[in-house]
């Protein structure tokens, strides 16, 4: 690696460089190897003019409002609506723009977070599905239903009833300290009891106000009145926040200065048993001051309601999938399927599967809007709902990319870039590291290489020709020896809306090579 992601700012010995210094001493590290690494980040600081007077930068000179333009956000739908892959439709799209019955069923249809993935910036705005859906149907009844907790993380602040500090009195202990923000090195600035746990700026106290980087850390204990699954979390809003239950980590995230923001898990409690609670926030810098213990009753079952909004409905829209919240780095993720940030399955969540089976009982159309930054397996769907749309997370006008594809307005034409398995019984185990059997290149599922693609625009009753040229890279395959070469043999060609044998139109034919061809590396 070029560069190593480090928080310097937390280093204050030479632990950053010592490895890179003893690879050298032993000679697994060639100087030749630093020199090349140097001058590319010092050519990207140079470029991005680290080392100008900002009068010499052109980038000083852009105005933020660009940032934000009209144009911009055009793009942004743009680029949303092609990246939309039309997986499957029986004809049920495009949908009627009037006189027709909608019934949205999902739980993150009306929310925008889980549209930006992660490790994002924050736009100024953001299109949710349920806002696409109503701007391009505005002639149409649209009913919106979440349909199951999943993925919800609702709650109200835990009351001070149900909390008692280390030491028996009522509430939680608060330390309010400052220094490294999770580690050892930290100096202890005030403590004190609360009777719950719902902090705001002016709950700082005088001691510790204006410090930074801020750290506060509730202690106690939480005692259920009923026994259950629950939700467990924090709303938060200007900081990082983590949860812990029985020293086991429940949750973690850092929130932005934007809207307040719940990061929560569920977890089995037993009525009049108490379990440990430690919740800490932490700020690195000043901003807004948020944080809420909140909790309620965990049950991911399909809803009576959107059982029936489905019957009601003349066409039932359901955005599932996963978010953020469920695939990232390194996070304490409580549900079946997921493991620290990481997919012990690649199935659609149980819960979201139990809802769309559910709503299709119905009897109504359906089509399925697909939320995921990793690959699905959708067998059932595929097999039981009318039409099929990936979406991925498709960015801030995300909401009105999907509508508009609903619609007709915007005819998908992307092509999925991972390969999409059946299940994990197709993959080899997650800790072997060799290319057997992943992706499209060495899955002996599909068996086929995708050559070349090209987006045509068409008016009705208009044709147009399209070449693709096929080089010789694009017929090579690579030797056990790693050596590239074009082998002798029979080749099949197709030409389509996709893959041969899916069911999409296509013409094929074969072609011979004679001999054979090695290639430069």
């Amino acid at each position: 690696m070029d560069n190593e992601c480090l928080n310097y700012a937390d280093i204050k010995d030479d632990r950053d460089y010592k490895p890179y210094l003893d690879a050298y001493q032993q000679g697994f590290l060639k100087e030749s190897d630093i020199d090349t690494a140097l001058i590319r980040l010092y050519e990207a600081r140079v470029k991005l003019g680290m080392f100008d007077p900002p009068e010499m930068v052109p980038y000083t000179k852009i105005d933020e409002e660009e940032l934000d333009s009209p144009a911009h956000r055009e793009l942004a739908r743009t680029v949303a609506n092609e990246s939309v892959v039309l997986l499957k439709n029986d004809g049920i799209l495009p949908l009627k723009k009037r006189g027709i019955k909608i019934a949205v069923v999902s739980p993150v249809a009306e929310q925008t977070r889980y549209l930006l993935g992660n490790y994002n910036g924050g736009p100024t705005h953001t299109v949710s599905v349920m806002d696409g859906i109503k701007a391009e149907f505005p002639d149409a009844q649209v009913t919106f239903v979440s349909g199951t907790q999943f993925l919800r993380y609702e709650g109200d602040i835990v009351p001070a009833s149900f909390l008692t500090t280390l030491d028996a009195r009522p509430g939680l202990t608060a330390e309010f300290s400052t220094g490294e923000m999770w580690g050892p090195q930290r100096t202890v600035l005030a403590e004190r009891p609360v009777i719950d746990l719902d902090l705001k700026a002016e709950d700082i106290p005088q001691d510790a106000s204006g410090k930074h980087p801020l750290r506060i850390e509730w202690s106690g204990f939480l005692t259920p009145a009923e026994t259950g699954d629950y939700t467990v979390g924090v709303r938060l809003q200007g900081g990082y926040a983590r949860v812990e239950v029985d020293e086991k980590p429940l949750a973690h995230r850092w929130v932005g200065d934007q809207a307040p923001q719940v990061r929560a898990g569920h977890i089995h409690l037993e009525q009049g048993k108490k379990v440990h609670v430690k919740v800490g926030y932490g700020q690195d810098s000043a901003g807004p001051v948020k944080a809420q213990l909140i909790w309620s009753k965990y049950d991911p079952r399909p809803s009576p309601e959107a059982i029936q909004a489905a019957k009601n409905a003349d066409v039932v829209v359901a955005v599932l999938g996963i978010t953020s919240e469920l695939e990232g780095e390194e996070m304490p993720v409580s549900e079946e399927g997921f493991k620290g940030g990481d997919r012990t399955s690649i199935d659609l969540p149980k819960p979201e599967e139990d809802l769309l089976e559910a709503v299709a009982a119905a009897g109504k159309p359906v089509v399925l809007v697909l939320a995921n930054g990793s690959a699905l397996a959708v067998n059932w769907a595929n097999q039981h709902v009318n039409a099929i749309l990936e979406s991925w997370y498709p960015g801030e006008e995300g909401g009105t990319a999907i509508a508009q594809t609903l619609s007709g307005a915007n005819n998908p034409a992307g092509r999925l870039p991972v390969t999409f398995y059946t299940g994990v019984d197709q993959l080899p185990p997650f800790e072997d590291y060799a290319m057997k059997g992943r992706t499209y290149r060495y899955f002996a599922g599909p068996l086929h290489a995708l050559r070349g693609f090209k987006r045509v625009h068409l008016k009705s009753g208009e044709s147009q020709n399209v070449r693709f040229e096929l080089k010789d890279r694009d017929l090579s395959m690579v030797t056990e020896a790693g050596e590239p070469i074009i082998a002798e043999g029979k080749y099949s060609l197709s030409i389509g809306g996709g893959q041969p044998a899916t069911g999409a139109p296509t013409v094929s034919g074969t072609f011979q090579v004679k001999g054979r061809k090695t290639l430069p590396e």
